[in-house]
């Protein structure tokens, strides 16, 4: 959802992406992929045994937080950052981010990259598999891993004065390009056939989502939780890696291993919403009485 949405809602949710089930708000990648897997079963693209679940969660965890997705950002060159983009950036993360000196990051970042694309030619797509579950279509393994390696290609071709030779080439890795050339056919295969999303306006979005009902039951407070919160009590939640600088608040409904809720308030006195977060690189905290 865009901003200005979310906005009207009240979420101060920073980053994207942002999904909402009616009048329940889920936020990051992570919780969201979870969610839909969970809610609507019948159109599942996780792996069905344990070890392979264990797999895709430990892929998600690597592309997200062990270094492909940094070193890629890395790698965008100083000329497709203008300061408002940098300005913007700078208050996400809450580090300086201009410009200036990238060129000297992306060399090493690009180093950084390759060692990636060799695990995925040598050793995840070694055998010739078409995804990476062995199946004949992209199921979840394939989303968590394929945006990033088809950025990082992008990136790559915008070359940069001094820079030699190609590092990402179909004859360097083609069973990598081979699988992410699936894997965008499939992609764009369903779009053909299912159509893309209905596109509707600001207003509209608010209004459907503050007339809607909530999508799931609203849980529970574990008891055995470290943070030792009680339900109903007041808290903040914010990330931890970036966009830190904007916390949501509310009374805490319900903490699991995974999860956290609240109940938000909308702006206006409009009602209230439950705003789900993910547990990791997240934080929660209590909240003194008044400071919502």
């Amino acid at each position: 959802m865009p901003r200005e949405v979310l906005a009207k809602l009240g979420v101060r949710y920073r980053r994207i992406p942002v999904m909402a089930i009616g009048k329940d708000i889920y936020c990051d990648s992570r919780m969201i992929i979870s969610k839909l897997e969970k809610l609507y079963p019948e159109n599942t693209l996780g792996a069905s045994s344990p070890i392979e679940q264990a797999f895709e969660y430990l892929l998600e965890n690597f592309i997200n937080d062990a270094g492909p997705f940094l070193r890629a950002a890395q790698m965008i060159p100083p000329s497709l950052i203008s300061p408002e983009f940098a300005k913007d950036r700078s208050e996400m993360t809450g580090r300086v981010f201009e410009a200036q000196g990238r060129e000297r990051q992306r060399p090493e970042a690009m180093a950084h990259v390759r060692m990636y694309f060799n695990l995925f030619e040598t050793k995840i797509l070694a055998d010739g598999r078409k995804f990476i579950s062995g199946t004949d279509e992209p199921r979840l393994g394939d989303i968590h891993a394929a945006w990033n390696l088809d950025w990082a290609v992008g990136l790559a071709q915008l070359k940069q004065e001094g820079e030699k030779g190609d590092l990402f080439t179909r004859e360097q890795y083609p069973k990598v390009f081979a699988w992410l050339d699936r894997y965008k056919a499939f992609v764009a295969s369903v779009h053909e056939k299912d159509g893309r999303a209905e596109t509707i306006g600001i207003e509209e979005t608010v209004r459907k989502v503050l007339s809607s009902k909530y999508a799931e039951p609203e849980g529970d407070v574990d008891a055995l939780d470290p943070l030792q919160l009680k339900k109903g009590q007041l808290v903040e939640m914010f990330p931890t890696d970036s966009g830190m600088n904007h916390h949501d608040k509310g009374e805490l409904l319900s903490i699991s291993a995974d999860e956290v809720v609240v109940k938000s308030e909308v702006p206006g006195g409009k009602g209230h919403l439950r705003i789900h977060y993910p547990r990791t690189n997240f934080s929660i905290k209590p909240l003194q009485e008044g400071k919502l």
